[in-house]
């Protein structure tokens, strides 16, 4: 028997019913997936959830920003290769 299928063997066995077994599987995912501290790029450790969200915000706004950036020619010289199959 695979892992998965270890996994859902309660599933099985319990039903869909709202059993302790569920309960602390949620319980653990929800331990498990909640982020506790961060670090910031500054530096210092952010535990407020609010800091913590608005460190995400930030992140990922500079990290998709755009720049007006000009196109500036390394190789003038250069000249691309075609191959003909």
């Amino acid at each position: 028997m695979l892992w998965g299928d270890k996994a859902r063997e309660p599933w099985l066995k319990e039903g869909d019913r709202n059993t302790p077994y569920f309960y602390q599987t949620a319980q653990f995912k929800r331990k498990r997936n909640f982020i506790n501290w961060i670090k910031s790029n500054e530096g210092p450790w952010l535990v407020d959830s609010e800091t913590i969200s608005s460190e995400f915000i930030n992140h990922f706004q500079n990290l998709y920003k755009s720049y007006n950036q000009e196109f500036q020619e390394d190789q003038p010289n250069f000249q691309p290769l075609i191959m003909a199959s």
